[in-house]
């Protein structure tokens, strides 16, 4: 029979260690070679049976992604002594107001403004570090009317309330090291790794350092491992039920061996792949899990890489349980199976392996085929 015939070809060439498939080019299946032993005869009845099922197939392989904070160095405190705590919170999120140390058990708050605190501010001052002052009382509550920067009454008024409310002596003078201003509140921020408990301040000294809006978050490549392709879809668990979705959009590159050391993992349209969840991740950065897409998975029947044949017109066919030959198109494989089209769930095909005959079963042969080589 015609059908027997080009069994025991492709039996011939495929010897008793089955077909080697090989996939080409962006996940379809292009081409497939065999390697020819010395003829093995048998019959039909000899070849396992497999049932196709409904299944997603495709191939990805694990990183380890990083999610690295970066910060910019913004806050020049003018306190003077020993620092007695550090208030940060772990989360780094600060709003005006916050105490963010103490120097000599005296509060250092943050407050919003571009000049930084260079002198003690008392009444009858004037100047746009006035004005940035009342704009941290105004923040806190203290002051009613519209910043103007001038330090009269009502401002001295304000300071005596805000500084009984910190526990301080209430003398309505500001010092200079009492403010540590940044560009924008609120935000998250982290204190230089030499502000601790103990540390001696001196005035100058840049305290503190506002994180960027997003972490970077990069893939790990050890050395001389190939890098995932730019594009390709990452999956970065992050979390319980949480999960970052984005394609890999550059390299950073190690300046002294030219190549890729990390992949930079980006969002859509360039935008941060944590999304609105990037508050998750602790100020000094976390190790994530990262699942890289190297075939998109597709969904649909699967049938083993040894049951697909090659026509001497470089076509894909499976071999059906009747004996007859169905032309598939091959769609995508992993290292062992392959979602096609020409057959549905629940199709029986047979095997391009020696063996015993088999009875068919929920999606597996009997026994297990000889190996694909």
């Amino acid at each position: 029979m015609p059908g027997t015939d080009r069994f025991r070809t492709v039996l011939r060439l495929a010897g008793g260690i089955g077909v080697v498939v090989l996939a080409v080019g962006a996940g379809v299946a292009a081409g497939w070679a065999a390697f020819a032993p010395p003829r093995v005869e048998m019959n039909l009845v000899d070849a396992p049976v497999y049932t196709v099922i409904e299944d997603e197939v495709g191939r990805s392989t694990t990183y380890t992604a990083t999610a690295q904070w970066s910060g910019t160095p913004i806050a020049a405190g003018a306190a003077e002594g020993t620092v007695t705590s550090v208030d940060v919170p772990a989360d780094g999120s600060v709003d005006a107001g916050d105490v963010i140390y103490t120097v000599g058990l005296r509060p250092v708050i943050v407050g919003e403004g571009a000049v930084p605190s260079f002198r003690d501010l008392s009444e009858d001052d004037e100047g746009p570090d006035v004005a940035q002052l009342q704009g941290v009382l105004a923040a806190a509550g203290y002051f009613r009317v519209a910043p103007d920067g001038e330090f009269g009454p009502l401002t001295v008024a304000a300071v005596k309330a805000w500084q009984k409310g910190l526990g301080i002596e209430a003398d309505g003078i500001v010092r200079a090291g009492d403010i540590v201003y940044v560009p924008a509140l609120p935000a998250r921020m982290t204190v230089t790794d030499d502000i601790v408990p103990g540390a001696v301040l001196t005035p100058g000294v840049v305290t503190a350092s506002v994180l960027a809006e997003a972490p970077e978050v990069e893939l790990a490549i050890g050395d001389g491992a190939t890098p995932p392709p730019l594009d390709t879809p990452v999956i970065i668990e992050a979390g319980p039920g949480t999960e970052w979705r984005g394609t890999v959009t550059e390299y950073r590159m190690d300046p002294e061996l030219a190549q890729p050391e990390a992949a930079i993992v980006k969002g859509p349209d360039d935008t941060a792949v944590c999304g609105d969840t990037c508050d998750t991740v602790p100020v000094n950065g976390a190790s994530y899990t990262a699942r890289v897409q190297l075939v998109e998975a597709r969904t649909g029947p699967v049938v083993p890489l040894s049951a697909i044949g090659t026509g001497p017109d470089g076509g894909s066919f499976v071999l059906m349980a009747d004996e007859s030959e169905r032309a598939v198109e091959v769609l995508v494989v992993d290292g062992s199976r392959a979602v096609v089209n020409g057959v549905e769930a629940g199709d029986e095909v047979r095997l391009f392996a020696t063996g015993p005959a088999t009875e068919t079963g929920s999606g597996e042969p009997a026994e297990t085929p000889a190996d694909d080589g």
